[in-house]
């Protein structure tokens, strides 16, 4: 099985705390985990863990993280994950956006089952 998983960044704080554990708690039961990120001082520990790292600056709230979309669909595409996985909402956005367009252009049943996970925004109302 492999997972894609998309970040921010990898320098400190719980979507990247959540990430290493997966990545390590994974790997080590046989899954490849493949995290794009805009890099940071985890990546080394991330590699060492077993999980592979593919530097692609996708957490920026700005109009330039769409134009990263077409690259981020060719990525999928080559590296054809199982799942693909969203952390944090401008990740999530340019990932669901550019696994939306390639199931445009593959058959849908070939495209990465998607799932994603965003930090609480707090205490749910009572």
């Amino acid at each position: 099985m492999k997972i894609v998983h998309l970040v921010p960044s990898m320098e400190s704080g719980g979507v990247e705390q959540v990430v290493m554990e997966l990545g390590s708690g994974l790997s080590s039961r046989g899954v490849e985990n493949i995290v794009v990120s805009g890099g940071g001082r985890l990546v080394p520990r991330l590699e060492k863990e077993g999980s592979r790292h593919i530097l692609m600056p996708i957490g920026k709230k700005s109009i330039s993280t769409l134009f990263r979309i077409g690259a981020l669909r060719a990525l999928l595409q080559a590296v054809r994950p199982d799942i693909l996985h969203l952390h944090s909402r401008v990740p999530a956005w340019a990932g669901y956006l550019a696994w939306k367009s390639s199931r445009r252009k593959t058959a849908p049943a070939s495209s990465p089952a998607f799932t994603a996970s965003t930090p609480s925004t707090g205490t749910p109302p009572s």
